[in-house]
């Protein structure tokens, strides 16, 4: 068993998913290297990375808008871009955290609402504001229809102006 099989077999238990998104060849040996040092170690170019915080960048690589994933995951892991990524994935995991939230607290669960409800809130109300907007779209008959046209309208007022 070669060095590259055993650190497939160690990530493997941990990142299956990166497994089936970066095969183990000599080409990708580098990125296994700086994975198992990241699982190992939780640090990766001198600034800590939580195992949440990788699965989250493995997602991000292995989205329809990336072509090339192992090109992807080294350059953002490189040196350079490593903070820059961090920062990142942490605002993806938070926005993620209140979007699970929000869709608890009004009880909906289709996929496009919830998509669309987080391009709407990410950065551009704060949480009093949803809130409040929840609060009053739960005492319609239709909440989460009432909610996503709320929202829209504001965005398109904001447009207007």
């Amino acid at each position: 068993m070669s060095r590259l099989d055993t650190m497939a077999k160690r990530i493997s238990e941990d990142l299956p998913e990166f497994i089936e998104l970066v095969p183990p060849t000599e080409v990708s040996e580098g990125l296994y290297r700086r994975i198992r040092h990241i699982q190992k170690t939780g640090e990766c170019c001198g600034f800590e990375m939580s195992m949440e915080q990788l699965k989250e960048i493995i997602d991000l690589a292995g989205s329809e808008s990336v072509q090339k994933p192992l090109h992807f995951l080294c350059r953002v892991l490189d040196r350079l871009h490593v903070e820059r990524t961090l920062k990142t994935a942490t605002n993806r995991l938070r926005l993620d955290e209140r979007i699970r939230n929000i869709g608890h607290y009004i009880k909906f669960e289709a996929e496009w609402q919830v998509k669309y409800l987080s391009d709407l809130i990410s950065g551009r109300y704060s949480d009093d504001e949803v809130f409040c907007a929840v609060e009053i779209a739960m005492r319609k008959s239709y909440p989460d229809r009432y909610l996503l046209a709320m929202f829209r309208n504001r965005r398109n007022k904001e447009n207007v102006l």
